[in-house]
């Protein structure tokens, strides 16, 4: 029997020998919120490209490729320039991927005037909390008060035997003395941090720079929580 897989079951067409009295078992899948809380929390990569998959779906497409049309509309509504984004994947790690700081903060501006905006915030890391920014500044007046994500593309230079940090970078809401929120971005690109070039070194190289963009983070937080 043949049938769509997104529509209704035709137990008409089933069998007289099937009963359909008894469900072997059902999942019901989260809401996509939870889902995506997931992906930001954690920096899941996987979840990330699957989510440019799911944009294409929402256009009636199976080609993956085709998602990346709905994210450009998507941005220009937003009021974010297309031409600040190069993306060929969804978890930002592919040699092409760009993307401006201008960019950046233009859509996390944006994304605070939306209904999810809270559930968006919440969804960050935070800064000594949970998440990828779960270990930084642990005991800093700013824990708690940072949510943000992290991103990392980081390379191996065989010929000089290193580890190099080709983008580092930290982006989201500082909280505010006012209880407002306000927008940063922090970004270091091509920095070499450690020399070997062990798992351990490229791990080693990751943290140290993310504790530095963290802790730059957490002196903006307090400049902003006394003004």
């Amino acid at each position: 029997m043949t049938t769509t897989p997104t529509g209704p079951n035709p137990v008409a067409q089933l069998p007289p020998s099937y009963q359909g009295d008894r469900r072997v078992a059902a999942d019901t899948s989260p809401p996509y919120g939870d889902y995506a809380r997931f992906i930001i929390k954690v920096s899941s990569n996987v979840g990330s490209n699957l989510a440019v998959c799911q944009l294409a779906v929402t256009a009636g497409s199976h080609d993956c490729a085709d998602g990346f049309g709905v994210m450009r509309s998507f941005l220009q509504r937003a009021g974010v320039d297309p031409a600040q984004v190069e993306f060929a994947d969804g978890e930002g790690g592919d040699p092409n991927d760009r993307v401006t700081p201008q960019a950046v903060v233009a859509l996390l501006r944006y994304l605070m005037t939306t209904p999810y905006a809270a559930q968006f915030l919440q969804a960050l890391p935070i800064l000594g909390v949970d998440g990828s920014l779960y270990d930084s500044c642990t005991s800093c007046a700013a824990k708690g008060n940072v949510f943000a994500k992290t991103g990392t593309a980081l390379g191996a230079d065989f010929v000089n035997g290193r580890w190099t940090m080709k983008a580092k970078s930290l982006g989201g809401y500082l909280q505010a003395g006012n209880g407002s929120f306000d927008v940063f971005f922090l970004v270091t690109n091509d920095a070499v941090v450690t020399n070997g070039l062990a798992v351990a070194d490229g791990a080693e190289t990751a943290l140290r720079t993310g504790d530095d963009l963290a802790s730059i983070a957490a002196i903006l937080q307090q400049d902003a929580a006394s003004g």
